[in-house]
């Protein structure tokens, strides 16, 4: 360890911190008084914790009071008169016998006057205490500012990870902070101490993870409930699963806080892919965060996953793995709704050849322009028009229907200047060939149809993702999208969509056409593109709609049906909505049971009506407080998190409805943590050797709370706490730390020399 004179002082007296403290505690006070009353030898070093007993070696028969702050500082400093400070007295036992010795000896009278005359008067005791208070003002002078640099590099290495740069980042921003003049101290700025302050970070962050499952709440004494989240990835050509648990969050630390929290626990390798495989890495990263199989039996709820796992089932597996009873109680497994709208829009397509064959229509003429001399044609001729180019976009069928939605909208904004490249770029037979399809009404209806269901479908999937869904919200959803999808089957029936605002894409292509002009481009007259590559057969465009969106239909009820048709779930959903109604008027049609509800917050069936109308009344005075700018999850937590709302209510209820917020609905978060796993294993281009780095940044960014927010600050002052307690951030060199010199040495070319 590097140190200062001042500091290497400091070292040595800690090895006596106990009574170093204990002298510095004297300074200020009057012993006369206690030495006085003293009626013993142990009296008198009750009262002064200053003077220690010691049995004289060289004169058997007797033994010293020795004043430890004399000795030390004739130890220190060899500037003491070696006499001062040492009262001799007769040989005893400390214990009981020492208490014999009675005040009316005449040497025990002398003694105390001597004592208290040293404690008192002495030149030398007092210069002694006056150099230990110095030095215990030097070592807390370098303690704090130890601490301070400590905290600088704490606090930097958090913003890096949070802000999305890696542990590599922060020997550089260490630098800059140097170089503008920030006062970081001299050592451990290497290449070693980003990783540890990073594993330090994690540490305590894993610690506040593993508290949030077993922590009793106080709305019920009894641990949070918790649903998992899963995801197969795959990063550095292996695969792994992510697991994150969804909780509760009913902290009152922060009224502004969101209602629902998820956990990031892991991402390990999975080598058996099987359902039972697959489950049993999940229990195993739970016993990692301390959480048994006996508590998942009483406080698990459920799934949210895509399809690959409802398949292999990883619901039954995992109640199997933990010995779980599924008839001791309800455990929902919820096929993530976006996932299955991708999927139903697959299923779709097969039962609607034409448009899968206007779809690779598509993708031939984004190909064509999309890429070198082609592309520079697209370039001019957006400039010869004066048009604002949007960069086209590869097509691919398996994008989500969010990508595909802007594949339509780019083509449709791009149509004139790709129009103009595809006739710069003829004779070309492939040009020749895109300019066809470009000119075919039913392949312009189909994607400015397609468009229109994209965007339906877009805005329904963007609801299901969104990570703090309910239950009622998955059943809301799913019901506005019935109904739209419904609603634009009966314009089908009727071969106009001209009243349905959602299919203006699709009324307003059909119109331009007519009129003899689409997105700028004549569809009318003898020397028109359109006429040369007119058709010559025309399809009943309608019918193929039709199919398509029966298909989609049938494609979204089939694979939600296990969620749509629950009677729990449905139940749940509508007692939602129930309190939703307390809130704002709505018009969704789920409703609730009775004794359903019942034997959830096990209360009897007349009283649940109850218990929800006096929820729905401080719903009511909850909103009105917050006013306009309200959101239902808000309003739930704060009735949750106000002793005057829960502590009204049984706590069988405040428990039942924890544990209906909690059923996991959307897989959202899965991808967003996924996309962040994927980003750092694609930056440090390895698996196994960073594994352990890649978890700990992972916690951090994923689970970190915000910087410079008030429980950022203080997760950075308690890991800089314990930081400076390990290492020092000072230096007898009084150079700035190898890695920081190097860089700023490289980066300027200037022979940089640090100093404090």
């Amino acid at each position: 360890m590097y140190l200062t004179t001042e500091y290497t002082i400091t070292i040595n007296i800690s090895l006596w911190s106990s009574t170093a403290l204990s002298i510095i505690d004297c300074v200020d006070y009057n012993f006369s008084e206690s030495v006085q009353r003293a009626k013993s030898v142990q009296d008198i070093l009750t009262a002064c914790p200053d003077l220690k007993y010691s049995e004289n070696e060289d004169s058997p028969g007797s033994a010293n009071l020795v004043c430890q702050t004399c000795s030390r500082y004739k130890s220190e400093t060899k500037l003491y008169n070696s006499g001062t400070g040492i009262f001799a007295l007769p040989v005893v036992d400390l214990g009981a016998e020492l208490k014999d010795i009675k005040r009316t000896n005449k040497w025990f009278s002398n003694l105390k006057v001597s004592i208290r005359r040293h404690l008192d008067t002495s030149k030398t005791h007092i210069d002694a205490k006056q150099y230990f208070k110095s030095v215990e003002e030097r070592k807390s002078r370098l303690r704090n500012k130890n601490l301070l640099a400590a905290t600088t590099v704490v606090r930097t290495a958090y913003l890096s990870i949070k802000l999305g740069d890696s542990f590599a980042s922060i020997t550089p921003r260490l630098a800059n902070l140097a170089l503008a003049g920030a006062d970081l101290g001299q050592k451990n700025h290497s290449y070693a101490v980003p990783p540890q302050v990073v594993d330090e970070t994690a540490i305590l962050i894993e610690e506040q993870v593993s508290s949030y499952f077993t922590r009793p709440l106080v709305q019920t004494g009894n641990p949070p409930w918790f649903g998992l989240i899963t995801d197969k990835i795959t990063t550095s050509q292996r695969t792994r699963q992510m697991t994150s648990a969804r909780l509760v969050n009913l902290s009152r630390d922060n009224p502004l806080a969101p209602l629902i929290i998820n956990i990031y626990l892991g991402h390990p390798p999975c080598d058996d892919k099987s359902g039972r495989g697959l489950a049993q890495n999940i229990i195993d990263l739970l016993l990692k965060h301390q959480i048994s199989s006996r508590h998942s039996e009483k406080r698990f709820v459920g799934f949210s996953i895509d399809g690959e796992y409802v398949n292999l089932g990883i619901l039954k597996h995992f109640l199997d793995l933990n010995l779980i009873d599924e008839s001791l109680g309800e455990h929902y497994e919820i096929w993530d709704p976006a996932h299955v709208i991708e999927r139903a829009v697959l299923d779709a397509f097969k039962n609607a050849p034409i448009l899968q064959k206007h779809i690779k229509w598509l993708q031939e003429i984004v190909k064509e322009v999309q890429y070198g001399n082609a592309y520079e044609h697209l370039l001019k001729a957006a400039e010869s028009i004066e048009m604002v180019l949007l960069k086209p976009k590869i097509f691919k069928t398996k994008k989500f229907v969010v990508d595909c939605e802007k594949v339509y909208r780019s083509f449709f904004n791009n149509y004139k200047a790709i129009a103009a490249a595809l006739q710069e770029l003829m004779p070309s037979s492939t040009a020749e060939s895109c300019l066809r399809h470009m000119t075919d009404k039913n392949f312009i209806l189909s994607i400015s149809f397609l468009s229109c269901i994209c965007s339906v479908l877009a805005a329904s999937s963007s609801n299901f993702q969104r990570y703090d869904s309910l239950v009622n919200d998955v059943f809301n959803h799913y019901e506005n999208l019935i109904r739209s999808l419904d609603e634009i089957l009966n314009m089908i029936e009727e071969e106009s969509f001209d009243n349905c605002f959602y299919m203006k894409t699709y009324s307003d292509a059909a119109k331009e056409i007519e009129k003899g002009e689409f997105k700028g481009v004549p569809t009318i007259g003898r020397n028109t593109l359109w006429h040369h590559y007119r058709s010559l057969v025309t399809e009943n465009i309608f019918a193929k709609f039709k199919l398509y969106i029966v298909a989609l239909k049938s494609g979204l009820e089939r694979r939600l049906s296990s969620t749509i048709d629950n009677t729990s779930l449905k139940s749940y959903a509508g007692f939602l909505n129930l309190l939703y109604s307390a809130i704002t008027p709505h018009t969704f049609q789920t409703t609730y049971k009775p004794d359903v509800i019942s034997t959830l917050m096990k209360v009897p069936v007349r009283n649940v009506e109850i218990v929800i109308e006096k929820m729905c009344r401080y719903l009511t005075k909850i909103a009105k407080g917050v006013g306009s700018e309200f959101d239902f999850n808000q309003v739930l937590r704060q009735m949750l998190i106000d002793p005057a709302c829960y502590e009204n209510l049984p706590t069988n209820v405040v428990d039942g409805l924890i544990m209906i917020l909690t059923i996991p609905c959307s897989e959202a978060i899965a991808e967003t943590q996924g996309s962040s796993i994927d980003l750092l294993h694609t930056r440090y281009k390895r698996t196994d050797d960073d594994d352990t780095r890649l978890q700990n940044e992972l916690k951090i960014k994923l689970m970190g709370p915000e910087p410079c927010s008030a429980q950022g600050e203080s997760l950075v002052k308690i890991v800089a706490t314990r930081m400076a307690a390990k290492h020092s951030f000072l230096s007898v060199s009084q150079k700035m730390g190898p890695a920081i010199t190097k860089i700023l040495t490289k980066k300027y070319s200037l022979p940089f020399k640090f100093s404090t």
